[in-house]
């Protein structure tokens, strides 16, 4: 190995581990009601709404700077909803740009990190740039998912709770700001955002679809045709809502078994389809001339296609075995 790839190595490391902090530890107003309702409201008015009079400092307008010309690029592109509806699932308070740099950062220090503790292995570098790459997406895909199944799950206790709140003489949107009220983790917040988008000028069944089509929740969406069943022929809302409630409660119920008595085979799948993965990234990383092989040689090469693909046909048919729909 040349003697100033280690010094350089080195680094790039330190400067990619900088770019990271310069992403995430720089310090910024912390994600609060009253930010999240000028966030909403930037939406409508755009940013000049809530423009700051203070002078930014150097590292405040670099920040800025960077995340202004990401935006531009997604919104170029088109990415930057789509982006924007992953990080809203998850809920996270990075702005679309400010997680795309945390992606780019994130790659570049696991490739050059993987880079130095693999002696200058470019499989390494290769492997660490897709690591890096993919973690920040994989971490959000995770919270969403986890935020989601939280959400479901609390969704028939809140149902029952507006159907108490409609049946005292509350409106609808008196019963959602008192469930909200009552409520935490991201059912609450998911119903604040609904009170705040009424309060915007969206109509209530309308708010509650945009929540469904967010959070990936198909029985919220039952709500939402029974609202605006109630809303166009009439009827006692409140108890559509107890009887909504009572078929989603069950229907959790039997979720939760099934999850229950599927989770050794979920787990078998995760560890069979970590340990080919696991075990060819230690080989890249500390023994470089044994991986080489894979990359360089004809057979290899094959060998290589032919098991990423059989790797991702035996995950796909395992999932469909222990990945039960109720």
């Amino acid at each position: 190995m040349h003697p100033l790839v280690l010094p350089l190595s080195i680094a790039g490391v330190v400067v990619a581990l900088f770019v990271i902090l310069f992403v995430l530890l720089i310090p910024r107003k912390e994600r609060t009601p009253s930010t999240a309702l000028r966030e909403m409201v930037e939406q409508y008015a755009g940013p000049g709404a809530s423009a700051q009079t203070s002078q930014p400092s150097v590292a405040t307008r670099l920040r800025l700077g960077s995340s202004t010309r990401t935006a531009r690029i997604l919104a170029n592109r088109g990415w930057s909803e789509r982006l924007r509806a992953g990080i809203t699932a998850a809920g996270m308070s990075l702005k679309p740009e400010e997680f795309v740099l945390l992606i780019i950062g994130c790659g570049i220090g696991g490739g050059i990190g993987l880079f130095v503790i693999g002696r200058g292995s470019i499989p390494g570098l290769l492997l660490g740039l897709v690591i890096g790459f993919a973690v920040p997406i994989l971490v959000m895909r995770v919270k969403a998912s986890r935020r989601e199944a939280a959400f479901i799950y609390e969704l028939p206790d809140a149902l029952s709770a507006l159907a108490s709140s409609l049946s005292a003489g509350s409106s609808l949107i008196q019963g959602v700001d008192a469930v909200a009220q009552e409520s935490s983790g991201p059912m609450q917040e998911e119903l604040q955002r609904i009170v705040i988008e009424n309060r915007l000028g969206t109509s209530i069944p309308d708010a509650l679809e945009e929540t469904a089509i967010r959070m990936n929740c198909g029985d919220l969406k039952m709500v939402v045709m029974a609202v605006r069943l109630q809303t166009s022929v009439g009827g006692n809302l409140s108890q559509l809502m107890k009887t909504v409630a009572a078929t989603l409660r069950e229907r959790v119920t039997m979720a939760r078994h099934v999850r229950a008595l599927s989770a050794e085979g979920r787990m078998s799948l995760w560890v069979l389809m970590a340990l080919p993965v696991v075990v060819g990234a230690f080989s890249a990383v500390t023994r470089p001339e044994y991986f080489e092989l894979f990359y360089t040689t004809l057979p290899g090469i094959v060998m290589l296609v032919a098991s990423v693909i059989m790797m991702i046909l035996g995950y796909l048919w395992a999932r469909s075995i222990v990945r039960v729909e109720v």
